[in-house]
């Protein structure tokens, strides 16, 4: 049974067409430093920067604060324990990192500032369904080793996200998805 579907407008996607100002503004800046994550990961810190007056706020103010993500990302690892783990997650953020520099030079005074876009790149990382983007109401689903619902998105169309059930749920049931 079909849970709910999130139609491909609703997306949060690389290449979607709200990137228009970020792409004019990358324009000049190498590919291999400025790739759709990250070109993704400014628009969203944008987006965030507008506050009320995005359309993807409602969405955005439902995803983690960096102080959620102190207490367990290893982006944000502060303590020993984690370290290994924050020297690997280093890696995946060089290239935010380098665009951010041909960003904000392009920018100005309107850039955002790097630890917005590192957020939004971390939201990306945690949250993104391969080539879909991030999905709102996907994020209500926990990892489990037994899912209780199916996504499906790579049909012949994509042109919407679906959660089915995998088998019949009891009401407030824990919904699960195997990542």
């Amino acid at each position: 049974e079909t849970m709910f579907c999130v139609p491909r407008h609703c997306w949060v996607t690389p290449g979607m067409t709200p990137h228009e100002r970020i792409d004019s503004l990358l324009a000049d800046s190498p590919a291999e430093s400025c790739g759709r994550e990250e070109r993704l990961a400014l628009f969203m810190a944008e987006e965030r920067k507008k506050g009320t007056g995005s359309n993807w706020a409602p969405y955005l103010a439902l995803l983690p604060t960096e102080a959620d993500y102190q207490e367990f990302h290893p982006a944000f690892a502060k303590d020993h324990s984690l370290s290994r783990l924050a020297k690997l997650w280093h890696g995946w953020s060089t290239h935010l990192s380098n665009c951010f520099e041909f960003y904000k030079a392009a920018a100005g005074e309107s850039a955002v500032r790097y630890a917005d876009a590192y957020l939004s790149l971390v939201h990306i990382y945690t949250r993104m369904f391969a080539d879909v983007g991030l999905v709102p109401l996907a994020d209500l689903f926990n990892a489990g080793p037994e899912h209780t619902v199916a996504i499906k998105y790579k049909d012949s169309t994509q042109t919407a996200f679906c959660a089915d059930a995998s088998r019949p749920l009891a009401a407030g049931e824990e919904l699960t998805v195997d990542y």
